[in-house]
């Protein structure tokens, strides 16, 4: 199973901002959904309830959702560890496993992350959420460039974005370490 961080942060960091995303590049949501829908994505509990109402759950895809009080969650399958969305994800035949965030789902994702696809906006406007700090020491970047986005963000003009996208460099003892786990769980 392909385990694949997906993010945006802005030039200054940025992660959210009033439970949201501090900026609206639909580009960016285009490549979102296009690269996440028929798959499994997991997200934090914030993450959740900061989703507009008209994609909550995010349509043509699992969701899972981190949390240890499911007791309220609606159209979404409550996990409550990173460990369990996989086993539940490889479970109904997934082969990808999309963590969307926050931050602090990202961080703890990464040792088991197989890809990340990680976006930078040039936004430097305000936020109430930072980016994660994810250590890039074991990742190589196998593709990274700039894409047109004609777009305005409260009084910033977006003219391009860049996607960037991550592979481990040595991901077999990753693979090794996710199938011994999956092994003792049977």
């Amino acid at each position: 199973m392909e385990i694949i961080l997906i993010y945006a942060e802005g030039t200054n960091g940025a992660f959210g901002y009033k439970q949201g995303l501090p900026w609206k590049v639909p580009e960016d949501l285009k490549h979102f959904s296009q690269t996440t829908t028929s798959h499994a994505v997991l997200m934090g509990r914030q993450t959740w309830d900061g989703l507009p109402s008209n994609v909550k759950p995010l349509p043509g895809r699992l969701n899972l959702v981190l949390t240890s009080h499911s007791g309220s969650l609606r159209n979404c399958q409550p996990v409550k560890s990173i460990y369990e969305a996989i086993e539940h994800a490889r479970d109904l035949g997934h082969h990808k496993l999309f963590i969307i965030g926050g931050p602090a789902v990202l961080r703890q994702a990464q040792h088991v992350a197989t890809r990340i696809i990680r976006t930078t906006i040039p936004y430097s406007g305000p936020f109430d959420v930072r980016a994660p700090e994810l250590d890039f020491h074991d990742w190589k970047l196998v593709d990274g460039r700039k894409v047109s986005a004609l777009t305005s963000v409260g009084s910033f003009d977006i003219e391009e974005y860049a996607p960037r996208f991550y592979k481990r460099k040595d991901d077999r003892s990753l693979l090794r370490r996710i199938k011994a786990w999956f092994k003792g769980q049977l």
